[in-house]
This record gives C-alpha cells, sequence and structure tokens, in this order.
C-alpha cells in the first residue's frame, strides 16, 4: 500500500481486483482473471470494504452486483489504473484498455448458446475489442487459418495440418428431433422407421452436407433427404411445421426442444460422439490479444 498523506491508504492490489470483479461480475471468475486464489481476492476486498465504509458488491444471480458506492469509486479508479499499467509495463496487452480485433468462424447454433452470453460478458472486461463472428464452412476454415486471414474456429474439425493446435471444449452425441404430433411418434422407434422419414439436412457452406464427417453415421437415407438449410437455428421452426425430422446435437437440442414442443429421440443405431474444438494456427500463439481470447474463451466455454 502507497500512504497518500491521508487517513486512508492508497490499495493497488486491491483496486485491481475491485476492477476484476467490476468486469467479470463474479469472484470466482475475477480471481481466475488475476491468477489468484478466492481467499486472497475475498481478503482484498475486505480490506476495501473497510476503506470505503461499504459492502461494495452484493450478492445476486449468477455472481454479485456493485453497490452506488462502488459504481462511484469505478468511475474514478477507471483511467488512473489504466495510466499506471501504461507506466509500470509499456508496450503490454491489456484488454481492458487496448483497441484489438479477433475473427472467430463458428455455426448459428454454437453462437447463439455460448458466443452470446460471452459476448455481453466481453462489453465489460475488453471493451475496446472488434469481435468478428463469420459462419463456419468445412474446408473453408481450415484454409482461412493456414492463410492468417482467420484466427480461430470453433466447431468440428476432422484431421488438420501440424501447424493448427486444438482443444476440445466439450462432447456430445447427436439426436433425433420432430414435432409433437408427428406420425412417426405413434409407430415403433426402429431402424426401418427412421429411414422412412423426411429428412432436413444442414448444409453451411452450401454442399450437401455430410454427417458422416463428425461421427454420425446415417445408413440409407441419403435419398430421403427433403431439405437442405444453410443455418442450424432455423431447423427448429421448420421442424414445428413439417412431418420432417432432423439430426442435431444434444447441447442444442436441450436449449430449443421445450420451446419448440420438439420430441427427441436417441439415434436407432451406434454412434459415435462428436467432439467439439477451438482450433487455431500456431502464430496465434505468439500474439498477446489472441493468447488471451483463446484463454478466455477457453474459460468461458469450460464455465458452461
Amino acid at each position: 500500500m502507497i500512504n497518500d498523506g491521508s487517513s486512508r491508504r492508497l490499495d493497488l492490489d486491491g483496486l485491481q481486483v475491485f476492477e476484476a470483479i467490476m468486469r467479470e461480475r463474479n469472484v470466482t471468475r475475477a480471481a481466475a482473471c488475476l491468477s489468484l486464489t478466492q481467499p486472497a481476492v475475498s481478503h482484498a476486498l475486505a480490506r476495501l470494504r473497510m476503506v470505503y465504509d461499504d459492502p461494495l458488491f452484493i450478492r445476486s444471480a449468477g455472481g454479485v452486483r456493485p453497490t452506488r458506492r462502488a459504481e462511484e469509486l469505478w468511475l474514478e479508479v477507471q483511467q488512473p489504473l489504466k495510466q499506471l499499467r501504461r507506466a509500470f509495463a509499456p508496450g503490454t496487452f491489456d484488454p481492458a484498455s487496448d483497441d484489438f480485433s479477433v475473427s472467430i468462424a463458428v455455426n448459428d447454433m454454437i453462437t447463439q448458446e455460448f458466443i452470446t452470453p460471452w459476448c455481453a460478458r466481453l462489453q465489460r472486461v475488453a471493451p475496446g475489442l472488434k469481435l468478428i463472428l463469420m459462419m463456419r464452412a468445412f474446408g473453408d476454415t481450415e484454409a482461412r487459418l493456414m492463410q492468417g486471414t482467420l484466427d480461430f474456429g470453433l466447431g468440428l474439425f476432422s484431421s488438420l495440418p501440424d501447424s493448427l493446435r486444438r482443444q476440445e471444449v466439450w462432447s456430445d452425441r447427436y439426436v433425433c428431433v420432430f414435432r409433437r404430433g408427428n406420425p412417426l411418434a405413434d409407430l415403433p422407434w426402429t431402424l426401418e422407421t427412421f429411414e422412412s422419414a423426411r429428412h432436413i439436412r444442414v448444409a453451411p457452406n452450401g454442399d450437401r452436407f455430410n454427417v458422416a464427417d463428425v461421427g454420425v453415421r446415417i445408413p440409407g437415407t441419403e435419398s430421403q433427404v427433403a431439405l437442405l438449410v444453410g443455418h442450424f437455428t432455423c431447423v427448429p421452426s421448420m421442424l414445428q411445421v413439417t412431418d420432417m425430422v432432423a439430426l442435431l446435437p444434444r447441447f442444442y437440442v436441450n436449449a430449443v426442444a421445450a420451446q419448440h414442443d420438439l420430441e427427441v429421440r436417441e439415434l436407432p443405431y451406434p454412434a459415435n460422439p462428436v467432439k467439439y474444438e477451438l482450433v487455431w494456427h500456431e502464430r496465434a500463439e505468439m500474439s498477446k490479444p489472441l493468447a488471451w481470447v483463446r484463454d478466455d474463451l477457453l474459460r468461458e466455454l469450460h464455465l458452461r
């Protein structure tokens, strides 16, 4: 601490903890960002509460919310903290104050369920970040990562060049979904019933999407594809108004089945799980902004 000549002492470490909690609105995530233990963050917060004679943060759903005094203090300390960082560590990267851009190829389904809540938090922790989201296309994502025109890919990948790095973030299984009231619901759920259905198939890059590429075998159904669409998130609504079926990953079905009144059936044949991965080029590991985005996104995905 530094004595400022008054009855208070300037607690720079405590103010950094305060800043992290203000941005994360969660003590556990703030501790992770600062590479501190949660008790250390709690002790620093307790010191600040004594100094300012205010609780500063109040427990709320999913984390904490600042008091009015904390909001006032936040306005006072943001800019001075940025200036101190620049003075003591010139040339370093600070997501809280630096302007930077990052591009990620990801499909609309993953964007809706995982990237959207992450973006909401990024506005607080990295206000200078310009995030560029583009539709994930099979083959094109890998090529753009190699060319350096894309920073990250998030989704399903098979073999990759040696210069591309990968990190599994979760695994899942595909299930079959159709609307309640579909005549299929009254039939025995067998392979024959499945193969008799008319399918909606997702073709993200305009070509016929072969789910076998991501570990889901569809025996004998190629002639039953009745509708090809370019986006995953339109499929639930289309199932509501047709007697077609679709294969979707369970994580997405869990989020939309009730809203769209869909029935969920396990596949009537053995199917391998699929692995969703974050992929980047090895050159990204030399960039502090890209390394920060990678680690922050991985932390967000693992928390969900």
